[in-house]
Protein backbone atom coordinates (compact mmCIF):
# COMPACT_ATOMS: atom_id res chain seq x y z
CA UNK A 1 0.00 0.00 0.00
CA UNK A 2 0.89 3.39 -0.63
CA UNK A 3 2.89 5.42 2.45
CA UNK A 4 3.67 9.17 2.99
CA UNK A 5 7.09 10.07 2.47
CA UNK A 6 9.04 10.26 6.17
CA UNK A 7 11.00 13.14 6.65
CA UNK A 8 15.02 11.30 7.08
CA UNK A 9 18.58 12.44 7.14
CA UNK A 10 21.01 8.96 5.62
CA UNK A 11 24.26 11.26 5.28
CA UNK A 12 25.81 14.41 6.57
CA UNK A 13 29.67 15.99 5.48
CA UNK A 14 31.23 18.96 6.54
CA UNK A 15 33.21 20.84 4.16
CA UNK A 16 36.52 23.16 4.54
CA UNK A 17 34.45 26.27 4.94
CA UNK A 18 32.15 24.49 7.58
CA UNK A 19 29.35 24.24 5.71
CA UNK A 20 27.14 21.38 6.25
CA UNK A 21 25.85 19.01 3.94
CA UNK A 22 22.91 16.36 4.11
CA UNK A 23 20.92 14.32 2.02
CA UNK A 24 17.83 12.13 2.76
CA UNK A 25 14.33 12.14 2.00
CA UNK A 26 11.61 14.32 2.88
CA UNK A 27 7.77 15.06 1.82
CA UNK A 28 7.95 18.07 -0.47
CA UNK A 29 6.03 20.73 1.20
CA UNK A 30 7.88 20.55 4.14
CA UNK A 31 11.23 21.18 2.77
CA UNK A 32 12.41 25.12 2.93
CA UNK A 33 11.76 27.54 -0.07
CA UNK A 34 15.11 29.66 -0.60
CA UNK A 35 15.95 31.48 -3.56
CA UNK A 36 18.40 28.52 -4.25
CA UNK A 37 15.82 25.81 -4.53
CA UNK A 38 15.88 23.19 -7.56
CA UNK A 39 14.15 20.62 -8.28
CA UNK A 40 11.54 19.14 -6.90
CA UNK A 41 10.51 15.59 -5.92
CA UNK A 42 11.03 13.45 -2.57
CA UNK A 43 14.85 13.35 -2.31
CA UNK A 44 16.94 16.18 -1.55
CA UNK A 45 20.64 17.63 -1.27
CA UNK A 46 21.02 20.57 1.04
CA UNK A 47 23.60 22.88 1.89
CA UNK A 48 23.33 24.44 5.61
CA UNK A 49 25.18 27.18 7.19
CA UNK A 50 27.96 25.99 9.58
CA UNK A 51 25.92 26.55 12.38
CA UNK A 52 22.86 25.31 10.92
CA UNK A 53 20.51 28.53 11.62
CA UNK A 54 19.34 28.52 7.54
CA UNK A 55 19.68 26.90 4.41
CA UNK A 56 22.14 27.92 2.08
CA UNK A 57 21.23 25.54 -0.72
CA UNK A 58 18.80 22.96 -1.86
CA UNK A 59 18.21 20.68 -4.18
CA UNK A 60 15.49 18.33 -4.93
CA UNK A 61 14.42 15.39 -7.17
CA UNK A 62 12.17 12.60 -7.37
CA UNK A 63 12.41 9.39 -4.99
CA UNK A 64 15.25 7.56 -4.58
CA UNK A 65 17.45 9.71 -6.67
CA UNK A 66 19.03 11.57 -3.63
CA UNK A 67 19.10 10.43 -0.54
CA UNK A 68 21.15 6.90 -0.20
CA UNK A 69 24.82 8.55 0.79
CA UNK A 70 26.71 11.64 0.29
CA UNK A 71 30.60 12.27 0.39
CA UNK A 72 32.53 15.47 -0.84
CA UNK A 73 35.22 15.64 -3.28
CA UNK A 74 38.86 17.20 -2.89
CA UNK A 75 37.33 20.49 -4.10
CA UNK A 76 34.64 20.15 -1.25
CA UNK A 77 31.63 19.27 -3.66
CA UNK A 78 29.54 17.04 -2.81
CA UNK A 79 29.18 13.70 -4.42
CA UNK A 80 25.68 11.83 -3.79
CA UNK A 81 24.42 8.42 -4.46
CA UNK A 82 20.96 7.72 -5.09
CA UNK A 83 19.04 4.59 -4.78
CA UNK A 84 17.97 3.99 -8.14
CA UNK A 85 21.24 3.99 -10.10
CA UNK A 86 21.51 8.01 -9.60
CA UNK A 87 25.12 9.58 -8.96
CA UNK A 88 26.07 13.60 -8.55
CA UNK A 89 29.00 13.90 -9.68
CA UNK A 90 29.97 17.03 -10.20
CA UNK A 91 31.45 18.15 -13.45
CA UNK A 92 35.32 19.21 -12.53
CA UNK A 93 35.70 21.28 -16.44
CA UNK A 94 33.11 23.66 -14.90
CA UNK A 95 30.10 22.04 -17.39
CA UNK A 96 27.00 20.27 -16.76
CA UNK A 97 27.01 16.83 -14.58
CA UNK A 98 24.08 14.83 -15.93
CA UNK A 99 23.25 12.48 -12.77
CA UNK A 100 20.43 10.58 -14.40
CA UNK A 101 18.10 10.05 -16.94
CA UNK A 102 14.60 8.46 -16.18
CA UNK A 103 10.52 8.46 -17.86
CA UNK A 104 9.25 11.45 -16.70
CA UNK A 105 6.29 9.64 -15.02
CA UNK A 106 8.75 7.26 -13.43
CA UNK A 107 11.58 7.39 -10.84
CA UNK A 108 14.03 4.89 -11.60
CA UNK A 109 17.62 5.77 -13.41
CA UNK A 110 17.24 4.13 -17.12
CA UNK A 111 19.22 4.62 -20.38
CA UNK A 112 16.40 3.63 -22.60
CA UNK A 113 13.81 5.34 -24.53
CA UNK A 114 10.81 5.33 -26.84
CA UNK A 115 10.01 7.89 -29.52
CA UNK A 116 7.91 10.57 -28.07
CA UNK A 117 8.32 9.53 -24.49
CA UNK A 118 8.68 12.25 -21.91
CA UNK A 119 11.96 12.53 -20.30
CA UNK A 120 13.49 14.14 -17.01
CA UNK A 121 17.38 14.57 -17.15
CA UNK A 122 18.38 15.28 -13.97
CA UNK A 123 22.18 17.21 -12.81
CA UNK A 124 23.94 19.98 -11.97
CA UNK A 125 24.14 23.28 -14.01
CA UNK A 126 22.25 22.28 -16.64
CA UNK A 127 19.81 24.85 -17.09
CA UNK A 128 19.26 28.55 -16.27
CA UNK A 129 19.20 28.90 -12.50
CA UNK A 130 15.65 30.73 -12.60
CA UNK A 131 13.86 27.77 -14.34
CA UNK A 132 11.93 28.40 -17.63
CA UNK A 133 8.86 26.74 -18.61
CA UNK A 134 7.49 25.07 -22.02
CA UNK A 135 6.54 28.04 -24.77
CA UNK A 136 3.73 26.78 -26.70
CA UNK A 137 3.52 28.75 -30.55
CA UNK A 138 0.71 28.05 -33.17
CA UNK A 139 0.18 24.74 -30.89
CA UNK A 140 3.48 23.05 -30.83
CA UNK A 141 5.70 23.41 -27.91
CA UNK A 142 9.24 25.25 -28.59
CA UNK A 143 12.47 23.50 -28.43
CA UNK A 144 14.53 26.54 -27.59
CA UNK A 145 14.23 27.88 -24.27
CA UNK A 146 16.50 31.12 -23.31
CA UNK A 147 19.15 29.69 -25.48
CA UNK A 148 18.91 26.25 -24.31
CA UNK A 149 18.62 23.23 -26.78
CA UNK A 150 18.22 19.34 -26.06
CA UNK A 151 19.56 17.59 -29.44
CA UNK A 152 18.56 13.75 -29.75
CA UNK A 153 21.12 12.85 -32.82
CA UNK A 154 21.36 16.61 -34.35
CA UNK A 155 17.39 17.05 -33.47
CA UNK A 156 16.01 19.49 -31.40
CA UNK A 157 13.41 18.05 -28.35
CA UNK A 158 10.55 20.09 -27.52
CA UNK A 159 11.22 21.28 -23.78
CA UNK A 160 8.39 21.36 -21.02
CA UNK A 161 10.50 22.81 -18.46
CA UNK A 162 14.32 23.88 -17.93
CA UNK A 163 16.53 24.35 -15.13
CA UNK A 164 19.63 24.13 -13.17
CA UNK A 165 18.95 20.51 -11.78
CA UNK A 166 16.80 19.61 -14.49
CA UNK A 167 15.50 19.08 -17.72
CA UNK A 168 11.88 17.87 -19.06
CA UNK A 169 11.75 17.06 -22.93
CA UNK A 170 10.14 14.85 -25.71
CA UNK A 171 11.67 12.71 -27.35
CA UNK A 172 11.67 13.93 -30.71
CA UNK A 173 10.00 10.93 -33.33
CA UNK A 174 13.20 10.93 -35.65
CA UNK A 175 14.65 8.16 -33.61
CA UNK A 176 12.21 6.25 -34.51
CA UNK A 177 13.80 3.22 -35.94
CA UNK A 178 16.66 3.60 -34.51
CA UNK A 179 19.05 1.70 -32.10
CA UNK A 180 20.71 4.55 -30.05
CA UNK A 181 21.09 8.00 -30.00
CA UNK A 182 23.39 10.77 -28.68
CA UNK A 183 22.13 13.68 -26.69
CA UNK A 184 24.08 16.83 -26.42
CA UNK A 185 23.11 20.28 -24.05
CA UNK A 186 23.18 23.53 -26.30
CA UNK A 187 23.50 26.48 -23.94
CA UNK A 188 24.41 29.91 -24.20
CA UNK A 189 28.01 29.36 -22.93
CA UNK A 190 28.87 26.26 -25.13
CA UNK A 191 27.41 22.73 -26.36
CA UNK A 192 28.42 19.35 -24.11
CA UNK A 193 27.51 16.19 -24.42
CA UNK A 194 25.53 14.57 -21.85
CA UNK A 195 24.66 10.68 -22.59
CA UNK A 196 24.16 7.65 -25.50
CA UNK A 197 21.17 6.22 -25.26
CA UNK A 198 19.49 3.05 -26.12
CA UNK A 199 16.10 2.98 -28.14
CA UNK A 200 13.49 0.85 -27.38
CA UNK A 201 9.81 0.30 -29.24
CA UNK A 202 8.33 1.58 -25.65
CA UNK A 203 9.29 2.15 -22.10
CA UNK A 204 5.69 2.76 -20.22
CA UNK A 205 5.20 4.41 -16.83
CA UNK A 206 2.35 5.84 -15.00
CA UNK A 207 2.52 9.44 -13.50
CA UNK A 208 2.27 9.42 -9.88
CA UNK A 209 2.22 11.75 -6.57
CA UNK A 210 5.44 10.83 -5.83
CA UNK A 211 4.34 12.01 -1.57
CA UNK A 212 1.31 10.01 -1.55
CA UNK A 213 2.70 6.98 -3.81
CA UNK A 214 -0.15 6.98 -5.77
CA UNK A 215 -0.98 6.51 -9.30
CA UNK A 216 -2.15 10.25 -10.66
CA UNK A 217 -5.65 8.82 -11.42
CA UNK A 218 -9.45 10.33 -12.34
CA UNK A 219 -12.58 8.23 -11.21
CA UNK A 220 -15.32 7.61 -13.08
CA UNK A 221 -17.17 10.60 -12.09
CA UNK A 222 -14.55 12.86 -13.51
CA UNK A 223 -12.54 14.17 -9.69
CA UNK A 224 -9.23 12.87 -8.62
CA UNK A 225 -9.02 9.02 -7.05
CA UNK A 226 -8.15 9.41 -3.48
CA UNK A 227 -8.76 7.70 -0.42
CA UNK A 228 -12.02 9.54 0.53
CA UNK A 229 -13.13 9.24 -3.36
CA UNK A 230 -12.07 5.56 -4.62
CA UNK A 231 -13.29 4.04 -7.59
CA UNK A 232 -15.73 1.09 -7.41
CA UNK A 233 -15.96 -2.09 -8.81
CA UNK A 234 -16.84 -1.95 -12.57
CA UNK A 235 -16.38 1.82 -13.41
CA UNK A 236 -13.96 3.30 -15.61
CA UNK A 237 -10.47 5.32 -14.15
CA UNK A 238 -8.46 7.27 -16.17
CA UNK A 239 -4.67 7.17 -15.84
CA UNK A 240 -1.78 8.84 -17.70
CA UNK A 241 1.86 7.73 -19.01
CA UNK A 242 4.46 8.22 -20.92
CA UNK A 243 6.57 6.16 -23.26
CA UNK A 244 4.06 4.16 -25.51
CA UNK A 245 6.05 4.61 -28.65
CA UNK A 246 5.22 5.13 -32.18
CA UNK A 247 1.58 6.02 -32.98
CA UNK A 248 -0.28 3.57 -35.33
CA UNK A 249 0.89 3.66 -38.85
CA UNK A 250 3.90 5.33 -37.89
CA UNK A 251 1.69 8.53 -38.13
CA UNK A 252 3.94 11.41 -36.10
CA UNK A 253 2.73 14.87 -35.57
CA UNK A 254 5.08 17.14 -35.59
CA UNK A 255 7.36 17.09 -32.37
CA UNK A 256 5.71 18.98 -29.64
CA UNK A 257 2.17 19.52 -30.87
CA UNK A 258 -1.12 20.12 -28.39
CA UNK A 259 -3.26 17.67 -29.14
CA UNK A 260 -6.37 19.12 -30.32
CA UNK A 261 -9.30 19.10 -27.94
CA UNK A 262 -11.78 18.32 -30.70
CA UNK A 263 -11.75 16.99 -34.14
CA UNK A 264 -10.05 13.24 -35.66
CA UNK A 265 -6.82 14.33 -35.15
CA UNK A 266 -6.00 11.58 -32.08
CA UNK A 267 -3.44 8.90 -32.70
CA UNK A 268 -2.93 5.73 -31.04
CA UNK A 269 0.37 3.30 -30.21
CA UNK A 270 1.05 1.21 -32.43
CA UNK A 271 1.79 -1.74 -30.05
CA UNK A 272 -1.23 -2.99 -27.79
CA UNK A 273 -1.58 -1.30 -24.68
CA UNK A 274 -3.10 -3.62 -21.20
CA UNK A 275 -3.72 -2.63 -17.71
CA UNK A 276 -2.51 -5.32 -15.33
CA UNK A 277 -3.53 -6.03 -11.96
CA UNK A 278 -0.35 -8.27 -11.21
CA UNK A 279 -1.68 -11.27 -13.63
CA UNK A 280 -4.48 -9.86 -14.97
CA UNK A 281 -5.49 -7.94 -18.10
CA UNK A 282 -8.30 -5.21 -16.98
CA UNK A 283 -10.83 -4.13 -19.82
CA UNK A 284 -9.17 -1.48 -21.72
CA UNK A 285 -11.78 1.13 -23.14
CA UNK A 286 -9.32 4.11 -24.43
CA UNK A 287 -5.85 4.14 -24.75
CA UNK A 288 -4.40 7.15 -26.96
CA UNK A 289 -3.48 10.77 -27.16
CA UNK A 290 -4.56 12.89 -24.27
CA UNK A 291 -6.51 15.73 -25.70
CA UNK A 292 -5.31 19.55 -25.28
CA UNK A 293 -1.63 17.69 -23.88
CA UNK A 294 1.12 17.32 -25.97
CA UNK A 295 1.91 14.45 -28.13
CA UNK A 296 3.34 11.61 -25.93
CA UNK A 297 1.37 11.73 -23.13
CA UNK A 298 -0.89 8.66 -23.17
CA UNK A 299 -4.43 8.67 -21.73
CA UNK A 300 -5.65 5.04 -20.42
CA UNK A 301 -9.30 5.03 -19.60
CA UNK A 302 -9.83 1.01 -18.45
CA UNK A 303 -12.78 -0.63 -16.32
CA UNK A 304 -12.49 -1.92 -13.12
CA UNK A 305 -13.55 -5.57 -12.15
CA UNK A 306 -17.08 -6.13 -11.42
CA UNK A 307 -16.37 -8.01 -8.32
CA UNK A 308 -12.90 -8.94 -6.59
CA UNK A 309 -12.14 -10.08 -2.93
CA UNK A 310 -11.93 -7.26 -0.04
CA UNK A 311 -10.05 -8.14 3.60
CA UNK A 312 -12.20 -5.29 4.88
CA UNK A 313 -14.92 -3.43 4.47
CA UNK A 314 -14.09 0.37 2.97
CA UNK A 315 -10.94 1.84 0.72
CA UNK A 316 -8.63 -0.36 -0.42
CA UNK A 317 -6.00 -0.26 -2.99
CA UNK A 318 -5.05 -1.78 -6.16
CA UNK A 319 -1.75 -1.98 -7.75
CA UNK A 320 -1.88 -1.33 -11.83
CA UNK A 321 0.90 -1.36 -14.35
CA UNK A 322 1.10 -0.60 -18.37
CA UNK A 323 1.95 -2.87 -20.93
CA UNK A 324 2.59 -1.74 -23.75
CA UNK A 325 4.03 -4.07 -26.83
CA UNK A 326 6.80 -6.65 -24.08
CA UNK A 327 7.45 -3.72 -22.00
CA UNK A 328 5.94 -3.89 -18.22
CA UNK A 329 5.87 -0.59 -16.49
CA UNK A 330 6.29 -0.02 -12.68
CA UNK A 331 2.96 -1.29 -10.81
CA UNK A 332 1.03 1.95 -9.48
CA UNK A 333 -1.45 2.33 -6.65
CA UNK A 334 -5.13 3.58 -7.23
CA UNK A 335 -7.84 3.61 -4.61
CA UNK A 336 -10.75 1.19 -4.88
CA UNK A 337 -13.88 0.27 -3.03
CA UNK A 338 -17.04 -2.48 -3.46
Amino acid sequence: MPESVGNSVSSVAVDASGTIWITGTADPSTLPVTPKLHGSGSSYVAALAPDGSSVEALYEAGAAMFGQALALTSTGNPMVLGGAGFLMLPNTAGGPSLTGVANSAGSVASGLIAPAELMSFYGTGLGPATPLNAQVVNGVVQSNLGGYQLLFGGVAAPLLYIGANQINAVVPSEVSGKDSVSVTLVTPTGTFSLADLYIRPSEPEIFHDPVVGTAVAISQDGTLNSSSNPAHAGELVSVWGTGAGAPYAGLFPADGTIVPISGNLLTYPALPVSVLDRNDSLEVVYAGDSPGEVFGLLQVNFRLPQSWPFETLGSQYMGVSLQVGAAIGTSEWIYVAP
